[in-house]
């Protein structure tokens, strides 16, 4: 017996569902959506730049680890970093709850 699909459905994940921003690796990000129960679609890493999360307007965690931890390898990754920023700061003057948090 075969399971049907219903129509129009996806796994996509809503646009205002809260999402969670690494500043990290792709590890770091896997590691944070264990420990605090969020799925790998709500995932998005920093160095996507700001066109990673683009399209989505739920609430937005911040994670972020130390420089000692993980630092932007190179230039572009930089430059995507500070993209992500520069749309966060944006998102948080919109309106948009934005929260912060240190991993260690």
């Amino acid at each position: 017996m075969s399971k049907k699909r219903k129509s129009g459905s996806s796994n996509a994940t809503p646009i205002s569902e809260p999402f969670v921003v690494v500043f990290g690796s792709q590890r770091i990000g896997a590691i944070y959506g264990l420990r605090n129960n969020v799925r790998p679609e709500q995932i998005v890493l920093a160095t996507a730049g700001a066109d990673g999360f683009r399209g989505r307007h739920g609430s937005v965690t911040v994670v972020r680890v130390s420089d000692d931890i993980w630092k932007a390898p190179t230039f572009p990754c930089e430059r995507r970093c500070a993209e992500t920023e520069q749309a966060l700061k944006a998102l948080e003057e919109a309106g948009v709850e934005v929260k912060t948090v240190w991993m260690d």
